[in-house]
C-alpha cells in the first residue's frame, strides 16, 4: 500500500524534472546563440 502511495508522486516528480531540465538546456542554448549575436552585430 505504502509503495504504491509514494511511487506515483516519485514518478510525477521525475518527469517533472526532466522535462524541467530539457527546458532549460534549450533555453541555455538560445542565450548562448544571443550573446555570440550580439557580439558579432557589436564588432561590425
Amino acid at each position: 500500500m505504502a509503495i504504491s502511495m509514494v511511487g506515483y508522486p516519485i514518478e510525477v516528480t521525475f518527469y517533472l524534472l526532466t522535462n524541467f531540465q530539457k527546458s532549460i538546456d534549450r533555453l541555455s542554448k538560445n542565450d548562448r546563440e544571443f550573446v555570440e549575436l550580439t557580439e558579432f552585430l557589436q564588432a561590425i
